[in-house]
């Protein structure tokens, strides 16, 4: 396997391992059927649907990322077009995470498909960051039969940049401490997420193309330019407070886990935000499970275009992990603060008030879904909307009502 090297004295321990177009090849390896042929998976089969993920194949007849779905069927019309399943996201994301506890306690899930392992201290182990990532490549390979890329660098970000690197050239982006501008000037700033449209036409009239050309400016030329998209230029180009794995820990006086989606492009698209919400509550029911914790309290905030922001809270019953619940309560919360038609270009989503969770079955526990609260006891044509209820009255998007009618009642009781 090639090792793409920039030479320089010290050692690299952040590995950043990313599965390229996550969305799609999982797909293609839980569904025999798939192997062979071409997969798509976009936001809807609408007009307005955008691609999410292509396969190799389907990206060689010419579908990229964010490309309307029309256009996608017109040049790829063999393929296979579905929608996100966020349920073999997750399970694929925790057994990817697993695969790397195998070689260090300190891992981070950081995005769909991309997972960060700092191995510091474990070099009389296996021998350094960039022979983790041949072994780790290996495992993925074997138990999840799933490509991969690997990028070792000096902190987060770049080591994300670097497997970027590595999925467009194979093998392993090893960017070594001291010569990190060579890398930069490699790295287009398409590949930085998080940019508006306007950001990135300013940058192409300053005629700045590369990652390691924005080294020339300081912060505050850079926030002025660029508002709050010159702190991630900046924090992007000039990472000395992320070294290492920034694995989320309790913040403050009060615990808490803070996750941000910058939209790839400005939108107003309701479905479009209705994923990244999802991708979020995904996301951080992921961490929650890591760290064996819950939350009891949600927050959304919407970033706009403008300036303005919008936060929104919701009171959830018990210490929450569960994926559905978190992703519903974040539904919720996403339509009570998009109310404003102005375009969003970062969302920001905290739990709050984190404790162990409470038993799964604690769940529908205090749910009284007709007489003696036992589900069992619903017709089966009405339990689909029973558990629906409990699950939305558990996260607080509907309320309880105290008394025997917190279900509407079914049509008859055996």
């Amino acid at each position: 396997m090639p090792i793409h090297s920039i030479q320089s004295g010290g050692r690299a321990t952040v590995l950043a391992i990313r599965i390229p177009s996550f969305e799609a090849v999982i797909r293609k390896a839980a569904h025999a059927g798939l192997a062979r042929r071409p997969v798509v998976v976009a936001t809807a089969f609408k007009p307005l649907g955008r691609v999410l993920a292509a396969c190799p194949q389907a990206r060689m007849a010419g579908v990229t990322e964010e490309m309307h779905f029309p256009v996608a069927r017109d040049r790829c019309p063999d393929a296979a077009f579905l929608l996100p399943d966020d349920l073999l996201a997750q399970q694929t994301m925790e057994k990817l995470v697993g695969e790397a506890a195998n070689f260090s306690p300190l891992v981070e899930a950081a995005a769909a498909g991309r997972v960060l392992v700092d191995t510091r201290g474990t070099e009389k182990l296996w021998g350094g960051a960039e022979q983790v990532a041949g072994m780790l490549q290996k495992r993925i390979d074997n138990s999840l039969h799933l490509p991969s890329a690997a990028g070792v660098a000096v902190c987060r970000p770049w080591s994300l940049l670097a497997s970027r690197v590595a999925a467009e050239e194979g093998g392993i982006c090893l960017v070594r401490p001291g010569e990190e501008d060579a890398f930069l000037t490699r790295v287009p700033l398409e590949w930085v997420d998080g940019l508006t449209p306007q950001v990135r036409t300013r940058l192409w009239e300053l005629n700045i193309r590369t990652v390691g050309q924005l080294r020339q400016f300081e912060r505050e030329d850079l926030l002025r330019r660029f508002g709050h998209c010159g702190d991630l230029l900046w924090e992007v180009v000039h990472p000395q407070a992320w070294s290492g794995v920034a694995r989320t820990e309790a913040a403050g006086p009060e615990k808490s886990i803070r996750l941000e989606a910058f939209m790839t492009e400005s939108t107003v698209e309701l479905e479009l935000l209705q994923q990244a919400v999802r991708n979020l509550a995904s996301d951080l029911s992921t961490q929650l499970w890591q760290r064996g914790e819950g939350t009891a309290r949600l927050s959304l905030t919407l970033l706009h275009a403008d300036g303005m922001m919008k936060t929104t809270h919701t009171r959830l019953g018990g210490y929450v992990q569960e994926r559905t619940v978190l992703a519903d309560a974040a539904e919720d919360l996403l339509g009570r603060a998009f109310r404003r038609r102005v375009q969003v270009t970062r969302l920001q989503m905290t739990a709050e008030k984190l404790a162990a969770p409470e038993r799964q079955g604690r769940l529908f526990a205090d749910i009284q879904p007709g007489e003696g609260g036992n589900l069992a006891r619903i017709p089966p044509s009405r339990r689909a909307a029973a558990l629906d209820h409990a699950r939305r009255c558990v996260a607080g998007v509907a309320k309880r009502s105290k008394g025997p009618k917190a279900l509407p009642p079914p049509a008859s009781i055996q």
